[in-house]
């Protein structure tokens, strides 16, 4: 009996905005774990290329490998929190396994963060040949974790780190999901990553990532909801003091979380969130006592680089 891959298909009843499309991406590719998005078509017009799609199909990992199987109410609450109430028509199917490896690969290829970062899956574990010297690839195991390297938040905080992090410093990462940005810590010369989630289903997909670049005994994942308490929780467990903070979450998840990071009193990189909300994000960084430094963007994201004041 072949193996079955479950996806979901997407028809849109109206035109969702721009930015509602890529919340609603965002968060079916970080927070559920799906492995590709097939967009059909581009645009409702040939003029308008660059629209959101009328309709999509989503590709999750096979349930027969060990992967939960997607909770329906959880796809339908994300549709209508991003898209809005009865805009997205929601339909699962299933494509057989011959006809998936090919959708696989299609979805999932090597991609170059920065000169020095390349991010690719286990099938595409190579550096191309006109990589420089010092460059290094991460690999990462697609599943239901958050982070596979090819959301703009996530690039951003990659080089940030790379800007950013001193050789032999420890970086606090939260929200973790798949280890992505405490693998590129390590890779670049961090000496440790305490890795803080919320999510238990992220912890196998972490240490398969960390066993995968072969940084395993230089990560720890802490399951906690609240930042301070799992940094608390790792120490006691003898990890070392973290120097600065990653944080990559959407904004609705890391405006609750604020005062427990300023508590931890480390520098911090911030992003998952739209440059449209970079008002509202700069006015929440402030009341609660991080004095912003820099802005970065890229298309529609953001990320700031903060101090505690």
């Amino acid at each position: 009996m072949s193996k079955k891959w479950p996806t979901w298909r997407i028809t849109l009843r109206e035109a969702p905005t721009t930015e509602q499309w890529e919340m609603f991406t965002w968060r079916v590719l970080e927070e559920l774990g799906s492995i590709g998005i097939e967009e059909q078509p581009a645009g409702f017009t040939a003029e308008a290329e660059n629209l959101p799609p009328r309709n999509a199909r989503l590709f999750f990992p096979s349930p027969d490998d060990g992967h939960t199987r997607i909770d329906p109410e959880a796809l339908a609450r994300m549709a209508e929190e991003t898209l809005g109430r009865g805009v997205a028509i929601l339909d699962p199917e299933e494509i057989e396994d011959q006809d998936w490896g090919a959708n696989w690969r299609q979805y999932f290829h090597r991609l170059q963060v920065s000169p020095r970062i390349y991010v690719g899956p286990p099938w595409e574990a190579e550096l191309p040949a006109e990589a420089q010297s010092d460059a290094f690839l991460i690999q990462i195991e697609p599943g239901q974790a958050f982070g596979t390297g090819t959301h703009e938040t996530t690039q951003l905080c990659m080089r940030l780190i790379e800007d950013w992090l001193e050789p032999g410093e420890c970086l606090l990462d939260i929200g973790t999901g798949s280890g992505i940005l405490g693998i590129a810590a390590v890779k670049l010369g961090g000496i440790y990553t305490i890795g803080v989630e919320y999510d238990p289903v992220c912890e196998e997909n972490f240490y398969l990532n960390a066993e995968l670049n072969g940084v395993r005994d230089k990560m720890k994942f802490i399951l906690s909801p609240d930042p301070a308490k799992g940094l608390e929780a790792a120490m006691e467990q003898g990890c070392p003091e973290p120097s600065r903070i990653v944080c990559n979450m959407l904004s609705e998840r890391f405006y609750p979380l604020l005062p427990s990071l300023r508590s931890i009193n480390k520098p911090m990189a911030l992003s998952g969130f739209l440059w449209s909300e970079e008002a509202s994000v700069v006015d929440a960084v402030k009341a609660n006592g991080f004095t912003l430094l820099r802005k970065y963007q890229l298309d529609e994201w953001g990320a700031f680089l903060c101090m505690p004041k």
